[in-house]
């Protein structure tokens, strides 16, 4: 057996296309129904181009092997047309009743066009009538008319980098059909889609990669936003509000506020941008920053108890910070009375253990996962958020209400 030279170029298409095959079912931009589309595109266009191959490699004298070999080109090809399709009605936000009319036509025109082909190639063997070959050739090219009618009507919900790659697709695959109508050596059209697969994977790849970067810019601009949103306008005018006032009952106080005050934004400021782990004695220290100026404002309301054992590990930069603020927001200052915030760190043979816990009013835990909540306990999801992603830690969170709050951070020792 020779092979030919387009026959040897189809097997290295289809070879070609296994290696995309295999990076689509791996990795993939799109709709969930795009992501089992696509796949399905490339088997099909593969068996087209090696049905094709063995065609012109084999040169069988039997009947019986070629008509399987066109079962194998026919049925594939109108698959991928019918895919296709199928594809870019995916990529819609919704079925309209122009596509739902289009897809019936589609699939009528592929089941009649394989029907046909099958029926005419055991009828007129490889001798087929050319009025018969050219009406045969009509549902193909009336399908690419729907598929381009259908990608300019939605070229705007598509988006404009979409669409006209979708058009170079069709474009190809219908370049390598005209070829073949004027008798070019070898089924081209096949060739043609396998250059179209390899384009649209290209162009999938990139979006692929545009949208990672958007994410990446995304998750910075949340990371510097969970820092600026600690810096609270309500914290800040109550802290000036009680230096103002200590101004005149205590200037010397105050001046001591203002330094506590000035240190503690610039422990937020200092962070932002920044996923550098801290030392937790630096953490601890604006704690104790932002608790002095609390206990300014609450007074015999708010008592504070250290237990610290341990301070030979880092942490996020403010993840307990942030813990201790909702203790003292949700907690402490919402109970009457007032009540006591402790704050403790020990370890074991595994973990560093940091405890913040308050007597305060406590709260429903299973709020924390509903979007009703609101903003009530963002900052508890903030820490989490940064204890799990910045130090590969974890968050047990105990409460209840009217039964104060236990919060519990452990940050592996290997981090």
């Amino acid at each position: 057996m020779t092979i030919s030279t387009f026959a040897a170029i189809e097997l290295f298409m289809a070879f070609m296309l296994g290696f995309i095959l295999y990076a689509s079912t791996t990795t993939y931009y799109g709709s969930e129904r795009q992501r089992e589309l696509f796949p399905l595109l490339i088997l099909n266009n593969m068996m087209c181009l090696i049905a094709d191959a063995l065609i012109h490699s084999l040169n069988s004298g039997s009947v019986l092997i070629n008509r399987l070999l066109d079962l194998f080109i026919i049925i594939p090809f109108y698959g991928v047309e019918f895919l296709f399709y199928e594809y870019i009605a995916a990529a819609l936000p919704s079925e309209t009743k122009f596509i739902k009319i289009c897809r019936k036509w589609v699939t009528v025109l592929c089941l009649f066009a394989t029907i046909a082909w099958i029926i005419i190639s055991y009828v007129f063997n490889d001798n087929v009538p050319p009025v018969f070959y050219y009406l045969g050739q009509l549902p193909g090219w009336l399908i690419i008319l729907l598929t381009v009618v259908t990608i300019i009507r939605y070229r705007n919900e598509l988006g404009r980098h979409t669409w006209r790659y979708l058009l170079v697709y069709l474009a190809v695959p219908a370049a390598g059909m005209i070829m073949r109508d004027f008798h070019f050596n070898g089924n081209a059209q096949h060739l043609g889609i396998s250059i179209s697969l390899l384009i649209l994977h290209l162009f999938v790849h990139r979006r692929q990669s545009e949208s990672l970067k958007e994410q990446a810019i995304l998750l910075e601009q949340n990371r510097n936003h969970i820092v600026l949103s600690q810096i609270k306008p309500h914290f800040i005018y109550n802290s000036l509000n009680t230096i103002y006032y200590l101004c005149e009952k205590d200037p010397s106080l105050a001046q001591k506020a203002i330094i506590e005050f000035s240190d503690y934004l610039r422990g937020n400021l200092d962070t932002i941008g920044s996923d550098v782990p801290v030392p937790f004695e630096r953490e601890l220290e604006h704690i104790h920053h932002y608790l002095y100026l609390e206990k300014l404002r609450f007074e015999e309301e708010l008592n504070v108890v250290y237990d610290i054992r341990d301070t030979d590990f880092t942490v996020p930069a403010l993840s307990v910070q942030l813990a201790v603020e909702n203790a003292v927001k949700h907690g402490i200052g919402r109970k009457p009375g007032g009540g006591t915030i402790t704050i403790a760190s020990t370890s074991d043979d595994t973990d560093h253990i940091v405890t913040v816990s308050d007597d305060g009013v406590g709260f429903d835990t299973t709020l924390l996962n509903t979007p009703s909540s609101g903003k009530t306990h963002i900052g508890i999801q903030n820490m989490i958020y940064r204890i799990e992603t910045i130090s590969s830690g974890k968050v047990h969170i105990k409460s209840a209400p009217n039964e104060g709050t236990s919060v519990t951070i452990r940050i592996p020792k290997q981090f």
